[in-house]
């Protein structure tokens, strides 16, 4: 029965390759709608995010479903849906709170700063230190171990904030400008010495609109012709956006024919990248099915062995059970066979001696002696008669014992003492009271009391009358 045992472990291994792969399908989808907001397929990635979250929120594993309320969060930031955004941001930050998860907070925290960042449209609505609060917090945290991509990001977010706080002043703070540009420094620096790549891409928004705001209009197209000097050939989308740049600062400059030609190159880039991005999520939905339908297999597989497993080791268990109980079976007839040999024998050893005359006076003789003599000389004394096997003699020995221990039962439901019992069975052995008061060591006139007493309580008149009653009652 052991095997039917392990039906349950198997059953729970099942379980946790279940939740193993629950974790690695969550991982796979939150990667998968990383890669699509890479690429601006945003209701992709959406989808993706959506599906982390759900799966994740099922199985009770938090930590997930909080990296999926953050890329939620992106997504709804980048396509301008701050309210969304900010919901599933602080519901990112809860759990990150609950269970002390550092990267999950950290980046809640950006994306609460990067929604404050860009509320405001008048000085009024401007929320600025909040969003400031909110990067520095997530700095403190970040700087204790986290991801230099990361540190890089909230350095330019810090630059923004002393951005966007003089959006509004004519002139410009130069306090709030040389913040601005400090925090900007310090992310590229962070980034250029730890090998960060795409650095420029990443600053170039910034970096333009501060030059912008500082009148440094030369210095910013310069900046994108650098971009544009190391950008990759095939890298359309950073191409496109340093062009976009470069048209917005030749426009700014009333250098028509320059915005234009960069207008030409921003199209070119543009068409492209679209081009690109087709052919990129064309393959990367061939991929992708390929995949789910190659995983769809493998579960379903998994499922048959694991039946499969279940299926052999009941029918190993009914086999094993049925082979028990036959074994069991076979035991009890061969104990049952022994049992009625044994007594076939003492049959036949009865059958044999009650012919013979010395058998039948030892058996006598013995029967005589049996209330002075102990179970082991009982014992002894029918293996003796049943010519020295032990067996035998145990078996009328335990039925002598069974029949004295009758009797006595019998002589006790109407009184009758030891002395008196043994005075019925002499009598019955056709003693006269002088005789059984030879044998007794005791006067004839005690016999007498005794057999009076007797005749009392066995309700009978005589000694011929006892004799009867004594044998019906089993007494002899």
């Amino acid at each position: 029965m052991r095997l039917l045992r392990l039906i349950p472990l198997l059953v729970l291994a099942a379980c946790a390759s279940r939740g193993a792969d629950t974790d690695e399908r969550c991982r796979q989808l939150l990667d998968d709608s990383r890669r699509y907001s890479k690429v601006q397929e945003y209701e992709l990635a959406t989808d993706c995010a959506l599906q982390a979250r759900e799966l994740a929120a099922a199985q009770g594993l938090r930590e997930l479903e909080g990296e999926a309320l953050c890329q939620l969060s992106d997504i709804d930031l980048m396509t301008w849906r701050d309210e969304q955004a900010w919901g599933n941001a602080c519901e990112a930050e809860k759990i990150a709170r609950e269970l002390d998860l550092e990267n999950v907070l950290t980046g809640a925290l950006i994306n609460k700063g990067k929604v404050c960042l860009f509320s405001g449209i008048t000085p009024e609505d401007a929320r600025d230190d909040e969003a400031l609060a909110f990067f520095q917090e997530a700095r403190a945290i970040a700087d204790r171990g986290g991801e230099l991509a990361t540190r890089v990001n909230i350095l330019c977010d810090i630059s923004q904030v002393f951005i966007n706080k003089n959006r509004f002043n004519n002139p410009i703070d130069p306090e709030l400008y040389r913040q601005a540009g400090d925090y900007l420094a310090r992310g590229e620096d962070l980034g250029r010495r730890g090998g960060m790549l795409g650095l420029d891409a990443k600053v170039l928004p910034i970096k333009i609109r501060y030059l912008r705001q500082g009148g440094r209009i030369d210095e910013a197209i310069e900046c994108c012709n650098n971009v544009l000097s190391i950008t990759p050939e095939k890298d359309y989308l950073q191409q496109e956006q340093a062009y976009y740049q470069l048209v917005m600062l030749h426009a700014a400059k009333n250098d028509a024919k320059q915005a234009a030609a960069a207008h030409q190159q921003y199209v070119y880039a543009n068409e492209h990248y679209m081009k690109q991005k087709a052919d990129n999520l064309l393959q990367e939905m061939e991929t992708r099915y390929k995949s789910e339908a190659q995983q769809r297999i493998i579960a379903q597989r998994r499922i048959q062995i694991i039946l499969l497993l279940v299926a052999v080791l009941l029918l190993a268990g009914l086999v094993l059970e049925t082979v028990l109980k036959n074994r069991q079976i076979r035991r009890q007839n061969a104990a049952l066979s022994e049992s009625n040999a044994n007594k076939d024998k003492l049959l036949g050893f009865i059958s044999r001696d009650l012919a013979n005359p010395d058998f039948n006076q030892d058996v006598q003789e013995m029967a005589k002696s049996l209330a002075s003599m102990s179970e082991d000389e009982i014992r002894a004394r029918c293996t003796t008669l049943m010519q020295g096997s032990d067996e035998l003699g145990g078996e009328v020995a335990n039925y002598i014992g069974k029949l004295m221990e009758e009797r006595k039962k019998a002589g006790a439901k109407i009184g009758l003492t030891a002395r008196e019992l043994e005075i019925i069975r002499l009598s019955c052995d056709g003693l006269a009271p002088a005789d059984i008061a030879e044998k007794l060591h005791i006067s004839v006139h005690t016999v007498n009391n005794h057999k009076q007493n007797i005749y009392a309580k066995m309700g009978v008149g005589s000694n011929a009358e006892m004799l009867r009653a004594a044998s019906s009652l089993g007494l002899v």
